[in-house]
């Protein structure tokens, strides 16, 4: 049995919680404000905390900081219905073993539940530093609120504690140096400087010298190089695997001695910065086939982030399109963003924000069309049903291999990455008409209501 405090201002939920542990035959206590579960923490000794992010007077997470100076090592999961990249970074830097979303599901609150008591009583959780008070608050543009986005989320949080070495995977325009950016800024590198660099496009010849810098010689000053450039913060490799080989040397030196040379100068020199590296293309088949140092690739790769391709994070399509759409005066159609909604997204993101620019152009502004949309985009929609098969197989696929054995939520997960988009197609085509989606899915009002509150549709 364990003893397990509930801080929430719904009714509902504490006593939902309260039932639900009690049934497992742990001792609960709840709370409607952090001023007074704060206080009961002290009295109660829990083994883990529940609390909402959003509460009348202290929130959430000034109360999770709290708990956490006065213990530590006590877990807590942190529910909001505001699933953003802020507010995962500061859940997570402030010592969250998780976040969920509301509504709550059962079985998921479950699952956590017991992995954090098990992190507890094993003394195995995750080492997580509190916010300092001087500590830069994160703000960035990234969209998403579904399932593989709020992975992401989390997964920026825990690095931005951290100072080891990063590779950002993800196909082409899926928004990898944002990612990359968030970590920075969210760590305590956040007020030095972010320095990126597009190796693919930098001459094989002056790739030396454009990351690590020239002495200077006879009518030419030294040529400060991006390393030095980035010290004391950041230095983002954008499509790492275009490094020439003797680049690569110099690099893997950087990382494991963190020193480096000029060209044409032997005086080695400290350099104290942070590398986040990105690829795009199929790294153990450029390590494979000679083109990228293998002892280079586990310097990078201490800890990898996946970002997901567009078509697997659909949900997240209207989001992006109001975020790219805000201040041009421009809206979409239903037509329009079923078209979108129908889309491979090949380019992702970038893709898709050039699509909208092209379509804003079109329309002057006023009501976007399907016909203001790309050709490719339109015809791209109309060839997806021949595809449909293969990409949801593939996806399935994916997450099978990538589910842990043991303890894997991966039912949820898959039913998550397709409901979503469900919901919302199904949303456009009755024009946001809830009770005609209710019946054309076949499920009662209130559980679509809880799913679009869930999915944030």
């Amino acid at each position: 049995m364990a003893r397990i405090l509930v801080i929430d201002d719904e009714p509902g939920i504490c006593q939902a919680l309260e039932k639900l542990f009690r049934a497992e035959g742990h001792e609960v206590r709840t709370s409607s404000r952090a001023e007074t579960g704060v206080p009961l923490a002290e009295a109660f000794c829990p083994d883990l905390v529940i609390l909402d992010v959003r509460l009348p007077g202290m929130n959430g997470l000034d109360a999770l900081a709290r708990l956490r100076k006065a213990d530590p090592r006590l877990p807590a999961i942190v529910v909001t219905a505001y699933g953003t990249v802020d507010t995962a970074v500061e859940a997570v830097r402030r010592g969250a073993y998780d976040y969920l979303l509301k509504p709550l599901d059962v079985d998921r609150i479950l699952a956590v539940a017991n992995r954090a008591l098990s992190s507890r009583r094993f003394s195995a959780e995750i080492a997580l530093k509190s916010e300092t008070e001087d500590s830069t608050p994160v703000r960035t543009a990234i969209v998403g609120r579904t399932p593989a986005m709020q992975e992401v989320f989390k997964r920026i949080g825990a690095l931005a504690l951290s100072d080891v070495p990063v590779l950002v995977t993800g196909e082409i325009g899926t928004g990898k140096e944002l990612v990359a950016r968030a970590i920075h800024y969210a760590s305590a590198r956040a007020r030095r400087p972010f320095v990126a660099v597009s190796c693919g496009v930098v001459p094989e010849g002056e790739a030396r010298a454009e990351l690590m810098g020239e002495a200077a010689a006879e009518g030419r000053p030294a040529r400060v190089g991006r390393v030095e450039g980035a010290e004391g913060g950041t230095l983002f490799l954008d499509d790492v695997t275009a490094l020439p080989p003797a680049v690569q040397v110099a690099l893997l030196s950087l990382l494991e001695e963190r020193a480096y040379e000029r060209g044409g100068d032997a005086v080695r020199r400290k350099a104290d910065v942070r590398v986040i590296s990105a690829a795009s293309g199929d790294l153990r088949g450029a390590i494979d086939g000679g083109r990228f140092r293998e002892d280079l690739y586990w310097g990078l790769n201490v800890v990898t982030v996946r970002v997901p391709p567009l078509r697997e994070r659909l949900a997240d399509l209207p989001a992006l399109a109001a975020h790219f759409l805000r201040g041009t005066g421009a809206a979409l159609s239903k037509e329009a963003l079923r078209a979108l909604l129908g889309h491979s997204w090949p380019g992702n993101v970038r893709e898709l924000r050039g699509a909208l620019e092209h379509a804003v152009v079109l329309s002057r502004g006023g009501a976007i069309l399907a016909e203001h949309l790309p050709e490719a985009v339109i015809g791209g929609a109309a060839e997806r049903p021949g595809r449909d098969e293969e990409t949801i197989r593939a996806l399935v696929g994916r997450a099978v291999e990538e589910a842990p054995e043991e303890g894997s939520d991966l039912y949820e997960r898959l039913l998550a990455r397709f409901e979503a988009p469900l919901i919302s197609a199904v949303l456009h085509r009755t024009g946001g008409n809830q009770v005609q989606a209710a019946k054309l899915l076949g499920i009662h009002r209130t559980t679509l209501r809880n799913k679009i509150d869930r999915y944030g549709l």
